[in-house]
């Protein structure tokens, strides 16, 4: 059931994106960019100080700068590597109906979301289901008159894909520190 909520863990605020990803910075649909999901056909960035983006009309989050656009489809889709139980995205529409719909792995139609306009504002929409079933998204509108400003799900990690989660950073660290423990007491030793 579709409803507002809070954002999780796995927030994506679409901050710090490479210039390619940029709109009229190379077009180029970003993808598989965040680990965990893969975004198309055609997402790209409009980032608020290149390339004369306002956000009076199409606000980012608060502390971002970036929004997720599509500038040749009236659809983004996004698809999970692991299905998901629960979508949250923050967006703006500045014309019609948006439209947020989740599908399982057979493209059966889990939920959707039908709201209207809400330019020069950001409002939060939340899908769930119970089976942990999402396996794909869509988030549609009229032409190309929509932004997200935000996507979330409480299974992916909010980190691009080529960053190295919490859990190997730690790891790393904890073999890190006991090499320089053993180094430590190995030269103790020799000094004594």
């Amino acid at each position: 059931m579709a409803s507002a909520g809070s954002a999780f863990a796995g927030t994506i605020n679409f901050n710090n994106m490479p210039q390619q990803y940029w709109y009229y910075g190379g077009h180029q649909n970003f993808g598989t960019y965040w680990a965990g999901v893969d975004f198309g056909p055609d997402a790209t960035i409009l980032e608020e100080d290149v390339y004369g983006y306002s956000s009076g009309g199409y606000p980012p989050v608060a502390g971002s700068d970036a929004v997720l656009f599509s500038f040749s489809t009236p659809y983004i889709t996004a698809s999970f590597a692991t299905p998901v139980d629960t979508v949250s995205i923050v967006y703006t529409n500045g014309s019609g109906n948006f439209t947020f719909s989740a599908y399982d792995s057979s493209n059966n139609l889990l939920d959707q979301d039908v709201v209207g306009t809400n330019y020069g504002t950001n409002s939060l929409l939340t899908i769930t289901d119970g089976t942990s079933d999402i396996s794909w998204v869509e988030m549609s509108g009229i032409g190309n008159f929509f932004t997200i400003a935000s996507f979330s799900t409480p299974d992916t990690t909010g980190l691009p894909s080529n960053a190295p989660d919490a859990t190997s950073t730690l790891a790393l660290l904890g073999v890190a520190a006991l090499a320089l423990f053993g180094f430590r007491r190995k030269l103790a030793s020799a000094l004594v």
